[in-house]
């Protein structure tokens, strides 16, 4: 313990020089999971004795339960805000010197994992000013330093993380569902804007998050109802958000030819189509991305295609089969044999006839 006190310490010294293996290493030691801290759960805290009726004002942290106490991450956290280490957080946000997209979650990390030991008082002072700041402060990039923060960005998760390390320090709040709110909006508006700007690895970077934001909806859409409150952005409003900004036209405009992306990309139309909000304009947007294109592109749309037609409705396979004989007229041998070998993989897929 004596050896993890030093560690915070050390921390909050350097807490100004933006060293990531120390943040990380901050991170490690306030994670409530941890080994330590899983294995010495029950003992319990020195800076908030079990019974003490001290005022939250008065500490940084507190326990929340009382068979698991996790007392000496509440004495490290406490420790950490006794050595000043929230008000520089704080101060480190505030004077808006060289932030990039990484660092910001490296320092918002470690307070979002042990979001829930800390007092209200604490995230109030401290941690609410950072849920207004630093979406204003990533919202301020230009479009030139967001593709470079795409580009250099070696940990794509960067965005999920600040994103839901904020969404926990404000749920600490009472009454904060409109910051909740404002934070998913904040988060889809800069997924949108990497999608439309970004070269390759920053378009892979933002329909990694789709996809995330998409599981993290379809897993709300499908546990069970009163485990916890109502999550803000459902199922139906991620795919609302994808038709009205026309996400999938802009991810169909290039990078087609990289599996890896189309893989990708197949999540996302899947998701659409179980949410009964794929179009038929969509579909044409579909077909045309490959019509008249170079052959990767060509195999990666039909591959594609394959994949999805089992999700498909009559009336999209219908319209589907539309753009065969469409394309069919106009098409050079090469492209026939293309057509062709796509129907027969739907053919032979369809061994009962539900598509026939």
């Amino acid at each position: 313990m004596r050896n993890c006190e030093r560690l915070v310490e050390l921390c909050v010294t350097k807490l100004q020089q933006d060293w990531f293996p120390l943040l990380d290493l901050l991170a490690m030691v306030l994670n409530p999971h941890n080994k330590f801290h899983s294995y010495n759960g029950s003992r319990p805290s020195d800076s908030v004795p079990p019974g003490s009726q001290i005022p939250d004002e008065e500490v940084f942290a507190r326990p929340t339960d009382t068979r698991t106490p996790k007392g000496w991450l509440v004495d490290l956290i406490n420790r950490f805000g006794s050595l000043g280490g929230f008000s520089l957080l704080l101060e480190r946000f505030r004077s808006g010197r060289a932030l990039s997209v990484p660092l910001m979650a490296a320092l918002i990390r470690p307070l979002g994992l042990c979001h829930s030991l800390l007092t209200v008082s604490t995230v109030e002072r401290f941690l609410l000013p950072l849920v207004s700041l630093v979406p204003s402060l990533l919202e301020r990039l230009t479009d030139d330093e967001l593709k470079r923060e795409a580009k250099n960005e070696t940990k794509n998760d960067a965005l999920s993380a600040i994103v839901k390390a904020l969404r926990c320090l404000a749920a600490r709040v009472p009454h904060q569902e409109d910051t909740v709110k404002a934070l998913e909006m904040f988060r889809l508006r800069m997924i949108l804007r990497l999608l439309q700007i970004s070269s390759f690895n920053g378009k892979m970077n933002a329909l990694n998050e789709v996809n995330k934001v998409i599981a993290n909806v379809s897993y709300y859409a499908h546990r069970h109802a009163g485990i916890e409150e109502e999550e803000w952005l459902t199922a139906e409003r991620m795919a609302e958000w994808i038709k009205e900004n026309r996400v999938l036209q802009i991810v169909l405009r290039d990078s087609l030819h990289q599996p890896q992306y189309v893989e990708k990309l197949e999540k996302m139309v899947r998701f659409v189509i179980k949410e009964k909000a794929l179009t038929l304009e969509d579909l044409d947007d579909l077909w045309a991305a490959q019509s008249g294109k170079h052959e990767a592109i060509v195999k990666n749309v039909h591959d594609l295609l394959a994949k999805l037609a089992w999700d498909f409705a009559p009336e999209q396979l219908d319209h589907l089969f539309d753009c065969f004989q469409s394309s069919w007229a106009s098409a050079t041998k090469k492209q026939r044999e293309k057509l062709l070998e796509l129907i027969r993989r739907l053919a032979e897929d369809d061994k009962d006839g539900v598509m026939a």
